[in-house]
């Protein structure tokens, strides 16, 4: 998990710098994130499903495998096409890892100390975000923006080693037909990849164009197939009636906007300590650190309280921090002191982090066994599906509002940057509604 974040967050805070080496805008620009984010949301289900086949630990050690290769040729890209055929392969290894680490933790460990293993699991996740964000700076300012893929060479190797020493623990493996469903894949890749080219590009080809209503139209027509194609397969990549309990499907909702707002912001925010606020990357890149600190703390406690409490509750209480948090960010200007940025970011941490580990409990708290890779995969899906519309979202509505020239912020509508606060102060409160009717599941 540090691994992935710290690769998300390094790529995040380069962002502005591979705009300016590559010489494109911020929507071109984003596909670097996006396509990353696409091959992990259109595969990890699959991902998921082959390791309640085949065994869990063999998926998870080949990811680790494939994104370290990944990691190593993105830095030695000489154009961004090759880019960013490079960090879909990366996105790839990622899924593995996301499709089978949940699934492990509860091979492994006992119900009643779950909680706090998932706090640990956040812990690292924040670790590596702050880390990221801090050493991104540093990283693309005095080294260049090549090294920031070298970096994840580290925590990939000392991976694997503990993986391999680590997971001895025989699995249990789905006993049902071995039927893998790779219709099922490539319906929801045709889907997903549509529907975000469509909401990426829109912008410039006209919301109305030829292009933008067939790739809608594509979309749709998949989304329909694909769930036609799940309800009649023997080996689902989705079980749908796992989706008819509202204590899981809400708490699956409830994800997805919960990182339709970090990520969307993890993406906005350095172009908007860069382009607007003047910083420089080592600048901005503390700031940004700022956020995923609060882990540090929160994590661990919010993983012991959630063996103690409902997560219900923790979840409620986060997602009103969350909405507090996007509502300080509507006063950012350009004469914000740090004082209170630093104030928000932590406010908006306190928010997410104590969000995460009891969300995780809540969802894999409905995982039978021998299915425990569908519930991982699709709770890590429906995190990246979050990401991917976070960062198109946003994204879109701040290049939609973008001025030429020299920005004045004055805490009205001219600021470009005000109408993706006002849509995260939307999700924040989707968020909350969902985390209300969101509930474990009894054993």
């Amino acid at each position: 998990m540090l691994m992935i974040t710290l690769d998300a967050s390094i790529v995040d805070v380069a962002i502005p710098t591979l705009l300016e080496y590559f010489d494109v805008d911020s929507g071109i620009g984003s596909r670097i994130v996006l396509i990353y984010l696409i091959a992990i949301t259109t595969t990890t289900l699959f991902f998921g499903q082959i390791s309640d086949l085949f065994g869990k630990k063999k998926i998870f050690i080949f990811g680790y495998l494939l994104f370290s290769i990944s990691s190593f040729l993105c830095s030695l890209s000489p154009t961004l096409i090759v880019l960013l055929i490079l960090r879909f392969f990366q996105g790839i290894g990622a899924a593995m890892l996301f499709a089978t680490a949940k699934a492990l933790l509860v091979i492994y460990l006992k119900p009643e100390i779950r909680g706090r293993a998932f706090g640990i699991w956040m812990l690292y996740a924040g670790i590596g975000l702050m880390t990221g964000s801090f050493a991104g700076g540093f990283i693309v300012e005095n080294l260049g923006w090549r090294w920031i893929f070298l970096v994840n060479l580290i925590p990939a190797v000392a991976g694997i080693i503990i993986s391999l020493k680590a997971l001895k623990k025989k699995e249990i493996n789905f006993k049902g037909k071995l039927s893998l469903d790779f219709r099922g894949m490539l319906y929801s890749f045709i889907m997903i990849s549509s529907l975000i080219y469509s909401l990426n590009t829109g912008r410039e080809s006209g919301w109305l164009s030829a292009r933008i209503i067939v790739s809608l139209s594509i979309s749709l027509l998949f989304f329909v197939l694909f769930v036609f194609h799940e309800k009649n397969f023997i080996n689902p990549l989705i079980k749908f009636s796992v989706l008819k309990d509202f204590r899981f499907s809400f708490g699956l909702l409830s994800k997805i906007t919960s990182h339709i707002l970090r990520d969307g912001f993890l993406f906005i925010f350095p172009l908007f300590f860069a382009r607007f606020m003047h910083f420089k990357p080592e600048e901005y890149g503390m700031i940004l650190s700022i956020f995923p600190l609060s882990s540090l703390i929160i994590s661990p406690l919010t993983g012991y309280f959630s063996d103690r409490i409902k997560a219900k509750k923790i979840c409620v209480f986060a997602s009103v921090f969350l909405m507090f948090a996007t509502i300080l960010f509507l006063f950012f200007t350009q004469s914000s002191s740090i004082i209170f940025i630093v104030f928000a970011m932590i406010i908006y941490g306190i928010g997410f982090y104590s969000f995460m580990t009891p969300n995780i409990k809540l969802m894999m708290s409905h995982a039978i066994s021998g299915k425990e890779g569908m519930i991982s995969s699709l709770a890590s899906m429906s995190k990246f599906f979050g990401a991917v519309l976070g960062v198109t979202i946003f994204e879109t509505i701040y290049s939609y509002n973008l001025q030429t020239g020299d920005y004045i912020f004055n805490n009205n509508t001219s600021n470009p940057f005000f109408y993706t606060f006002i849509v995260g102060l939307i999700v924040a409160i989707l968020t909350l509604i969902a985390s209300v009717v969101a509930s474990e599941k009894v054993n």
